[in-house]
């Protein structure tokens, strides 16, 4: 069946109920709760959040995205590079942090025993054909170990890493932790699979030197309406990384 532009259009702007940026901070950053210098242990971009339902709307737009993996793939990896220097510039413009980035800790003593000792890296595994590995920097750190890739799962879970994290700010002679996990999202699927709604997903945690969390914001960018077949359709989303990033920092700051 030949859809015509004009009812595709119309399935895409069906789709859009709510398409603000949402920010959602589940833990307020207060002043001085990190002091020292703060390290960027990872920035890392998760297996897309794919449509399950409808079943057979789902399976066909997933299909489309799916036959694109590997640019989907080259693409974050490019932009992983860009997302570790606007999370450090984002941090020092609202907090006023000294920043390390990954690749500034690796220049510090102690980084390769710490990279040694801590970094997970069968936790990067998703067990998903098409998305099959967690993309994050050469050089940044993964000390957790979960499941499946299901990153987010594991910090905002009940288990307690604060030890990890303890440890690695002592090795290093840090004041605090910054970890971002991204996700694309893609949900909405209109008829025939035909268009989706789709957002980039940020979730931003800092940690003091105790491994204690002391600021956590969800960040949701605005809805896109995509056909999918196109990688710009994707490229689009990560190019949103950093005005969400500034919006979730600043929601994340204490304003007492």
């Amino acid at each position: 069946m030949k859809i015509s532009r004009i009812v595709v259009l119309l399935l895409l702007v069906s789709l859009f109920s709510c398409t603000k940026e949402v920010l959602k901070t589940k833990k307020t950053y207060t002043e001085n709760a990190i002091s020292g210098k703060v390290g960027i242990l990872n920035v890392c971009i998760g297996k897309p959040l794919q449509a399950v339902l409808p079943l057979l709307d789902a399976a066909a737009f997933n299909g489309k995205m799916n036959k694109l993996s590997d640019q989907i793939i080259d693409a974050e990896r490019e932009a992983i590079l860009e997302y570790q220097v606007i999370l450090g510039n984002k941090l020092v413009e609202e907090f006023s942090f000294e920043v390390l980035s990954s690749q500034r800790l690796s220049d510090l003593e102690g980084y390769q025993e710490v990279k040694n000792m801590f970094h997970q890296k069968e936790s990067l595994l998703t067990e998903n054909d098409n998305y099959p590995i967690l993309i994050i920097g050469e050089r940044d750190v993964v000390p957790f170990l979960f499941n499946k890739g299901k990153y987010i799962q594991y910090l905002t879970g009940d288990i307690d890493y604060s030890r990890v994290l303890l440890d690695i700010c002592k090795k290093l002679e840090l004041g605090g932790i910054a970890i971002n996990v991204i996700h694309l999202n893609v949900q909405g699927v209109s008829t025939f699979g035909v268009a989706a709604n789709a957002r980039l997903n940020s979730s931003i945690f800092l940690f003091n030197d105790n491994g204690k969390l002391v600021g956590h914001t969800d960040a949701f960018s605005k809805i896109n309406g995509i056909r999918g077949k196109e990688i710009a359709d994707y490229q689009n989303l990560l190019d949103m990384y950093g005005e969400l990033t500034s919006n979730a920092l600043k929601d994340m700051k204490s304003n007492d």
